[in-house]
C-alpha cells in the first residue's frame, strides 16, 4: 500500500470520525475554560503537543490512551482526532525516525472509535 493512500484513508477516517462520533464538523479544541483555567482537554492537547514536538509520539498516543481509559470524556474525542490528524501530517521519513507508522495512526484512530461509539 502506497504512504499517500493510507494518509487519504487515515484523513478520511478522521473526517468520518469527527462528523459521526461529534455530531458535528470538527473545530478547535478548548484550550482554556470560562475561568481561565485550562481545560481537561486543552491541557491534554499541550501535553501531547509537546511530546509531538519532542518526537515523542509513542509516548504522546500512551499519554491519550491512559487519560481516555481513565475517563473517557466528551472533551477527549476532539483532541484524540487533532492527535492523530497532526501525526499523519508527518512525512514517512519522520514517523520512520520517531518508530511510528501509518498503519499504527490507522490502529488509534479505531481504537478511539471503538471507545466512543460505543460508550453510552
Amino acid at each position: 500500500m502506497s504512504g499517500d493512500y493510507l494518509m487519504r484513508q487515515i484523513e478520511d477516517l478522521a473526517r468520518f470520525l469527527a462528523q459521526v462520533l461529534l455530531q458535528r464538523q470538527p473545530d478547535t479544541v478548548q484550550i482554556v475554560d470560562e475561568e481561565g483555567r485550562f481545560s481537561q482537554g486543552g491541557f491534554l492537547k499541550y501535553r501531547l503537543h509537546k511530546l509531538l514536538l519532542e518526537g515523542r509520539i509513542n509516548e504522546a498516543e500512551n499519554l491519550l490512551f491512559e487519560e481516555i481509559e481513565l475517563q473517557a470524556a466528551d472533551e477527549y474525542l476532539p483532541v484524540a482526532l487533532d492527535f492523530y490528524e497532526a501525526v499523519n501530517r508527518l512525512d514517512d521519513g519522520q514517523l520512520e525516525a520517531r518508530n511510528f507508522t501509518r498503519a499504527e495512526i490507522r490502529e488509534g484512530l479505531e481504537q478511539v472509535k471503538k471507545i466512543y461509539g460505543t460508550r453510552e
